[in-house]
């Protein structure tokens, strides 16, 4: 396995899934009449589910219920 010795900076997103984020910041934004980027729920995801994240027997991903 190669491990890499740099954090990773960018990650490429389906397209699909970009439009999801596109259109729920937008819904946001409108919501809070500020600019909420798709940026923003990345990070708020990743800081807020990191470590809620692990894996089944089978190895599939899955999220806990703390």
């Amino acid at each position: 396995m190669n491990i890499r010795k740099k954090p990773i900076e960018s990650v490429r997103i389906r397209e699909d899934r970009a439009v999801m984020l596109k259109e729920k910041a937008w819904e946001l934004s409108i919501k809070v009449k500020d600019h909420v980027t798709e940026s923003d729920l990345i990070n708020y995801l990743i800081d807020t589910m990191t470590d809620r994240l692990d894996v089944t027997k089978e190895g599939k991903l899955v999220i806990r219920e703390d």
